[in-house]
């Protein structure tokens, strides 16, 4: 067998520096400016890149949440409109039969619908002015607590 030698610290010498050559040419003032500013061009490329990345994120969040407030907004009103609608369909309905009836019981279609217009103005009218009345008095309220 083979003996390998005896690497001992006495025996290893210590390597003389080598100088290395270099192949690449001396860089000048010029060179290192130019180095320089492409490195920058290339941050500041960077930066906006992330800005405009930053930017559709919060614009993305800002959807996201629009979208789920109307889409709450939405759930919230539709148990209350298509009952409305319903409603509102029913009583025309109704208004459309009370007119017709009034007409045969007056002998022409005609006075019925004529009958039912002026229920539904009078209605209007004392509705307005009730609410008219109701909100003097609030107007009213407000000036003497203020006072």
């Amino acid at each position: 067998m083979n003996e390998l030698p005896d690497h001992t610290t006495d025996s290893l010498e210590p390597l003389a520096p080598q100088k290395v050559s270099s192949s690449l040419p001396a860089k000048t003032g010029k060179e290192k400016l130019d180095r320089i500013t492409t490195e920058s061009k290339g941050l500041v490329d960077d930066v906006k890149a992330w800005v405009d990345l930053r930017i559709k994120l919060v614009k993305t969040e800002v959807e996201q949440e629009v979208k789920e407030q109307a889409n709450e907004a939405i759930q919230d009103v539709i148990p209350v409109a298509i009952p409305a609608v319903i409603g509102i369909l029913g009583a025309l309905f109704a208004l459309v039969t009370t007119a017709l009836g009034i007409g045969w019981w007056l002998g022409r279609p005609f006075w019925g619908f004529l009958a039912v217009t002026l229920i539904l103005l009078f209605g209007a009218l004392l509705t307005r002015r009730i609410l008219v009345r109701k909100q003097q008095r609030r107007k009213k309220k407000r000036i003497e607590a203020s006072v």
